[in-house]
């Protein structure tokens, strides 16, 4: 309820709202009304989604275009992920508590660590991985089923799961920092 209804549930979340247009979109069953709700939402989400991507990557509107100007291909990329992405539970067999990763931490691994998206210009430097855009989630979804249960344990306690550096989970020659909040959500 609380993921879907406004505080005092006189509506849905804009991201609710958004999936239940979505679906009536794709049956072409928006009315008018609806139609001009569902284009604002997606303008406003797209809006904040690049205001995340530039504080993510520390960087201005004018390096952001520059980079789209420079390379046409992976922007578009960019661009298709921004508009495209819903939040994702990426473990949900089997646990008390779904594994789920929302645009903000989508969009942090994906800028930080993906080697396509490195921007000169970006104040944020990240350890790239070897790995194309689609591995990302496979990987985080592999490390996040073999330490299942010690991320149960954790979370059941009321706190968060974190392993860092050489305690980190090791994969394919290297060791990968993996870090859930006491909600489920990838850190």
């Amino acid at each position: 309820e609380k993921y879907l209804l406004t505080r005092d549930k006189s509506g849905f979340h804009e991201d609710a709202e958004i999936k239940i247009l979505s679906a009536k979109y794709r049956r072409m069953l928006l009315n008018g009304e609806e139609a001009v709700r569902f284009n604002s939402l997606l303008k406003q989400r797209r809006i904040a989604r690049f205001k995340i991507v530039k504080k993510e990557l520390g960087i201005s509107g004018n390096q952001l275009e520059k980079f789209r100007g420079a390379h046409p291909e992976k922007y578009k990329e960019l661009y298709g992920v921004i508009l495209t992405f819903d939040t994702e539970t990426l473990s949900a067999y089997k646990t008390e508590f779904p594994i789920y990763w929302d645009f903000e931490r989508f969009i942090h691994i994906y800028l930080r660590h993906y080697t396509n998206f490195f921007i000169e210009q970006s104040t944020a430097r990240g350890t790239h991985f070897q790995y194309s855009y689609k591995d990302i989630r496979r990987i985080a979804c592999l490390i996040i089923e073999n330490l299942k249960e010690e991320i149960e344990t954790e979370l059941l306690k009321g706190k968060g799961y974190y392993k860092y550096g050489d305690k980190g989970y090791y994969f394919n020659g290297n060791f990968y920092t993996i870090r859930i909040d006491n909600q489920g959500r990838l850190m």
